[in-house]
């Protein structure tokens, strides 16, 4: 798979390049090349997550190819289920208070 990054973002090539006053359909790696996309590796996680963090892919420019990299983040707190609001809410004990 041939891409450009934006804004960090992976833009995948299209299928149809404007090459000239021509359209190519299915474009060679050449004429990828030659219109700025570049090659994608695809990497896998470094391993299993401490307990609590997980894997975040991004993507890097790295020259001649861009490669996906990951990054350790720290999840979100959980949300309390509605059951949970309403026990807070309400107390312990809750209809019965």
């Amino acid at each position: 798979m041939y891409a450009i990054l934006v804004d960090g973002r992976l833009i995948r090539a299209p299928k149809m390049l404007d090459v000239g006053d021509s359209h190519v359909y299915n474009p060679n790696d050449a004429q990828l090349r030659a219109a700025g996309y570049k090659p994608v590796i695809n990497t896998d996680p470094p391993g299993e997550p401490p307990e609590g963090w997980e894997y975040v892919p991004s993507w890097e420019d790295q020259g001649e190819n861009i490669v996906q990299t990951w990054t350790l983040q720290e999840l979100p707190p959980e949300e309390p289920s509605a059951e949970e609001l309403l026990e807070i809410l309400l107390g312990e004990g809750g209809e019965d208070a």
